[in-house]
């Protein structure tokens, strides 16, 4: 029997997969609004998942829990996939993986094996981990299993998924990693990779999102210089991209969001800073992106300031809460800073998002999300896309001009129309792209 420790965007795809390949598994939550939802069968995550959710739940092999110690205590395998965030000083929180670490160390047994999926910083499974499971009396890689392999799970992708992605396995022997990886091999086809042992596959999760926040925020910058300098920067990059070597695209947007990018390499800093190291390059990325979605109110308001409005005196449309195209994830979005300063200086809002029933941007601050995009789009005086899911695709300059205000100020962040979009009533001014008011003087 398998238990998986936190039924989140990774956590329940991977127990849901284990049923489907003929294991019982008990999954288990401390969110008891969410464990009653997955008990009805039902999902926030897609569609799909919720299908193979009630069947599993329907055959009997997957109980849906609370209670981590009958799960651990009935269990031979034990995945942990609990959130590991950072709070706002950019330290990391490690309390939900101690929290899962002690429930097991409480009723761990010889025999057991532990996998630690959660994002964390090169070294905590074996100085964090392994001495609260050690506690038990009990030895790892004597008496229990120990291995770390970095969930790599890429929310809305329809090519990668839990199956086909290689993964990486650590373990604290050569013969933990071994074990691990015929376990796993019931449910991924791609290969999986053994390293050296648990934190040079914790290190491998960080310098995979470490680059890509880093590069991101290179073409943030860039797009900020290029917009000054009249160049398209996404056809930059498109032509860039035609080397067939040494170049990997990166695009620009209103800052980056989710569980990975906007915290993962704050883990790294954070364990750098306890070496006496200064990741400065690191830092530096995080600070470009995290001012982004304060570049995205700057154009709101070059926007604005053209047609003779602020944003005080302005009804200011939102499209798309999720952080990411066709996900209904809000996890570090930049929506929230946006909404959040378009708030701070009076603007009046309104959102939408076909997947997003409300964002919380503090704990007393909840913005909904408009029953119908007509219902957003109705007197606002400029629109922001944030999030270019699929449900827009139709919106076109012609539909947005029928439904909103003459002129309207069209701030697109993700290159959804194309540059040179702009009349007289129909303002568009993208992020990294030329603009062109002159026909509004």
């Amino acid at each position: 029997m398998i238990s998986v420790l936190g039924l989140g965007y990774v956590g329940l795809p991977l127990a849901v997969h284990f049923v489907q390949v003929g294991y019982t598994v008990f999954g288990v939550d401390i969110d008891q609004e969410r464990v009653e939802m997955l008990k009805r069968g039902k999902c926030n995550i897609s569609k799909e998942l919720e299908t193979h959710l009630a069947n599993v739940l329907r055959d009997g092999k997957l109980t849906i829990s609370m209670n981590g110690e009958q799960a651990v205590r009935a269990s031979d395998f034990i995945i942990v996939v609990v959130p590991t965030p950072i709070n706002d000083a950019m330290i990391p929180v490690l309390q939900p993986l101690l929290t899962a670490t002690k429930t097991i160390q409480k009723v761990l047994t010889p025999g057991k094996f532990v996998i630690i999926e959660s994002t964390t910083y090169p070294g905590t499974t074996e100085e964090v981990i392994k001495p609260i499971l050690e506690s038990s009396g009990y030895v790892a890689g004597n008496d229990f299993g120990l291995a770390y392999s970095p969930e790599r799970i890429d929310p809305g992708n329809q090519i990668y998924t839990l199956t086909n992605i290689p993964k990486i396995m650590g373990g604290i022997t050569p013969e933990c990693t071994e074990i691990a990886i015929e376990l796993y091999k019931s449910i991924i086809e791609a290969e999986i990779i053994p390293v050296s042992d648990p934190k040079t596959a914790e290190a491998t999760k960080m310098l995979e999102n470490t680059f890509r926040g880093v590069n991101i925020a290179l073409v943030n910058e860039l797009s900020l210089v290029f917009q000054k300098l009249g160049i398209n920067t996404f056809e930059v990059i498109e032509k860039a991209n035609t080397k067939p070597f040494s170049f990997l695209p990166h695009y620009p947007g209103p800052g980056v969001g989710g569980h990975c990018i906007p915290v993962d390499p704050y883990y790294l800093a954070y364990k750098a800073k306890s070496l006496g190291l200064k990741t400065r390059f690191i830092e530096l990325a995080g600070e470009i992106n995290q001012g982004m979605p304060f570049r995205v109110i700057e154009l709101l308001e070059l926007g604005l300031n053209a047609i003779s409005r602020s944003i005080q005196d302005s009804n200011i449309c939102i499209l798309g809460l999720a952080y990411k195209k066709n996900v209904d994830d809000t996890r570090n979005t930049p929506a929230s800073p946006i909404i959040k300063e378009i708030y701070a200086r009076s603007g009046k809002i309104k959102a939408f998002d076909p997947l997003v029933k409300n964002l919380r941007i503090t704990e007393e601050f909840i913005v909904d999300s408009e029953k119908t995009l007509n219902d957003a789009l109705k007197d606002s005086h400029a629109i922001i896309l944030v999030t270019n899911h699929d449900a827009f695709d139709s919106l076109t300059r012609e539909v947005l001009l029928t439904r909103t205000h003459k002129p309207v100020i069209f701030v697109d962040s993700c290159n959804f129309l194309p540059a040179g979009t702009s009349t007289k009533e129909f303002v568009y001014i993208g992020l990294g792209k030329p603009y062109n008011l002159r026909m509004l003087k």
